[in-house]
């Protein structure tokens, strides 16, 4: 077999560029979300570990159309418990929790259909967001926050109270 014809198969592994938004309504819509930037496969991403997290939905960005992807929604703090899994093979976006689906997101993830990955490790840590966005476009880096600072925030955000000298700091410009 010639070498130029192992580059599609290749592909997929190789050139992911997958975002994972996570929202407070089901719908995948809300006055802010979480961002998971550039998000690979077989990793769980997670909000928290605190299993009754406010978040009803999460939305795949970014996809090759082409790609025979698995998405999952977890729930019972980060990716403990499957909610939900759809296996679809066509657009660039998809969303689950999208029809009043009553589920709470604590985690989520994707797949490759028919391509062996690495197994997650169910002691493995997960990989929180990235970027706090809101309705209006502004970003907050959250990469900058220590698990507590992060915790705090985001409880105080999903009340809808977050302290404006924390969002200050970490404002992305």
């Amino acid at each position: 077999m010639k070498p130029h014809h192992l580059l599609p198969a290749l592909l997929p592994a190789a050139v992911t560029a997958v975002d994972i938004r996570v929202w407070p309504q089901t719908g995948c819509s809300g006055s802010y979300h979480a961002l998971f930037t550039n998000a690979n496969p077989n990793i769980c991403y997670a909000t928290s570990n605190v299993e009754n997290w406010d978040y009803h939905s999460v939305a795949f960005y970014g996809i090759n159309p082409s790609w025979n992807i698995n998405y999952r929604a977890h729930g019972g703090g980060a990716c403990r418990t499957l909610v939900m899994s759809q296996t679809v093979n066509f657009g660039t976006f998809w969303c689950l929790g999208d029809r009043g689906d009553a589920i709470t997101v604590t985690g989520a993830g994707y797949s490759f259909v028919g391509r062996r990955g690495r197994k997650r490790d169910a002691a493995q840590e997960c990989v929180r967001p990235d970027t706090l966005v809101f309705e209006d476009g502004t970003r907050y880096n959250l990469t900058v926050l220590d698990e507590g600072g992060y915790e705090s925030l985001m409880k105080d955000v999903a009340k809808g109270t977050p302290a404006a000298d924390v969002l200050a700091e970490i404002k992305i410009d």
